[in-house]
């Protein structure tokens, strides 16, 4: 790589002024800086490092000279009489004597044990300490003993009201540098700290990954890092948009779906169906948790995506941000208000996503729930068609077979009506948290799903392939139910193979993990 470096001679003075030799940006810049709290007992107990010292030395300073020696005079008092007490008389003796028996007198030093407390008071205020509870009204104690969080608590305190007694002193610049304030605190205590700190004179920079300050805080204020190969990608979120889509934007992140901002990349869906089933699909058949590949799974809760895909965009967050949802086609082929809001839907995102590298829109052909019945998994509904029609009356024994018999079915009107009843019998939620607890390896996600899917983990599959590889082989080898069980038990025996995933690929072209690999 070849770099180039400017000419020290060229002066630049277009660009950087005429140098000043009597300024001195350190005299110009106040600067607080509140480092990521993690050992605070530590930082308390050393001179160098505890704010309250650096507190003590500016009020100490503000004591008039009478004060000063009223106190200077009690302290030489006390020191002379802590000295004259005849037990430290008599040990004090008795040391001496031990030395000179010891080596006798003519090489015997001068001892003497005196009270020295210092009597100037900038020396005294160094001796302060803290003495803390945990609540208002508790009584006090040590800091040592105070919970890590009420520690952390305390010192963060220090350093903001350090930081406030710098502001009157007319500087050009004043910085609060803030490092995870979030480390060892309570919620509502990092939501609090962040909206109390004082601003006016001041920039305040803090260092996160919260999802909850970054839920308090202006999307407008938040610059996003992003750690790639060889170097860190910054971005601004609101770059760009309107300020209607700002407010919109902001709307949306809450606690829950602000982790896009800390995710490498992001799926979005609809409804809670999908919001449940999806991380149980990646971790039953891939073996792995979404977060280990970076992806954090959003619940918009309606159809409205564009308020929140506005932030993925080559302008703004560089991630990648597939959005899922259905095209609500009708299962009995006759049009119906809801296929016709689907088709106008995917049309809209279609042209709303066209030319953005980062955001992709994925449809299944009817509702999530007949998708997945449409792509083979048939028999992991049955045991919740058992459970949802319970009773012995004839009514409800003919409506739980029906729906046993149509579920089988090959006609989408069927299988699909099945789905639907048995989705809505007790709600969706409740359906979709039933197949959670059914969903084992086996299960086929469909490909609208894997494509979604694949697009968002482009960058990050190939470090956890071989592993999910392995996963599969693994539970396929010992399951005399799989129809390719002798596939996955040779496999087993090149389990150290440095080619393994290709040779699964190879010998397994219609598996779930070849087809993800294929749409990526």
């Amino acid at each position: 790589m070849n770099y180039i470096f400017p000419n020290p001679s060229d002066k630049c003075l277009d660009e950087l002024g005429v140098f000043n030799r009597s300024f001195t940006i350190y005299d110009e810049i106040s600067c607080t800086y509140a480092d990521a709290l993690r050992d605070v007992i530590s930082d308390l107990r050393l001179y160098k490092s505890n704010p309250l010292i650096t507190l003590l030395s500016e009020y100490e300073k503000a004591i008039d000279d009478i004060e000063k020696e009223a106190v200077e005079t009690l302290v030489t008092s006390l020191n002379n009489k802590i000295s004259g007490l005849d037990k430290v008389k008599e040990l004090s003796g008795e040391i001496k004597k031990k030395i000179t028996d010891t080596v006798g007198k003519t090489y015997s030093p001068t001892i003497e044990i005196t009270s020295n407390l210092p009597n100037d008071t900038e020396d005294l205020f160094k001796k302060l300490t803290l003495r803390v509870g945990e609540n208002i009204g508790e009584p006090t104690s040590n800091i040592e003993e105070l919970s890590l969080g009420g520690a952390n608590l305390v010192f963060l305190s220090l350093k903001l009201l350090s930081y406030q007694m710098q502001l009157p002193k007319n500087k050009a610049s004043y910085l609060l540098l803030i490092e995870e304030p979030e480390a060892h605190l309570h919620t509502h205590i990092q939501k609090t700290i962040f909206q109390n700190i004082g601003k006016e004179k001041a920039q305040v920079i803090y260092s996160t990954h919260s999802t909850h300050i970054s839920e308090v805080c202006k999307i407008n204020s938040v610059n996003i890092l992003t750690k790639k190969n060889n170097f860190t990608q910054v971005s601004q979120p609101i770059n760009g948009l309107s300020s209607d889509e700002i407010i919109h934007l902001e709307r949306y992140l809450d606690a829950s779906r602000n982790t896009l901002l800390f995710a490498k990349s992001v799926i979005m869906v609809e409804g809670d169906a999908e919001f449940f089933v999806l991380p149980t699909l990646i971790k039953e058949v891939f073996g792995i948790m979404p977060d280990e590949l970076g992806l954090s799974i959003i619940n918009t809760g309606s159809t409205g995506f564009k308020n929140i895909a506005n932030i993925f965009h080559e302008n703004r967050i560089k991630k990648r941000c597939s959005i899922v949802t259905d095209e609500d086609k009708s299962i009995t082929g006759v049009s119906n208000e809801a296929e016709v809001r689907g088709a106008n839907r995917k049309t809209d995102l279609i042209s709303y996503t066209n030319g953005n590298i980062y955001v992709k829109p994925y449809f299944g052909e009817y509702i999530f729930e007949v998708e997945l019945v449409k792509f083979g998994n048939a028999s992991y509904f049955k045991p919740i068609i058992e459970k949802s029609f319970i009773g012995t009356h004839h009514s409800t024994i003919t409506a739980k077979n029906n729906c046993l018999t149509n579920i089988d079915s090959s006609d989408v009107k069927e299988y699909g009506y099945a789905a639907l009843q048995i989705a809505e019998r007790k709600q969706k939620g409740w359906f979709a948290l039933q197949l959670c607890d059914k969903i084992d390896y086996k299960f086929v996600i469909p490909d609208y799903i894997l494509n979604a899917i694949a697009f968002c983990v482009k960058d990050t599959i190939a470090l956890v392939e071989r592993s999910i590889v392995e996963y599969r082989i693994n539970k396929g080898k010992s399951d005399t139910q799989n129809p390719n069980q002798s596939i996955f038990q040779t496999l087993f025996t090149e389990i150290n193979a440095s080619d393994l995933v290709d040779k699964y690929k190879l010998q397994l072209p219609n598996d779930q993990l070849t087809k993800l690999l294929s749409f990526v």
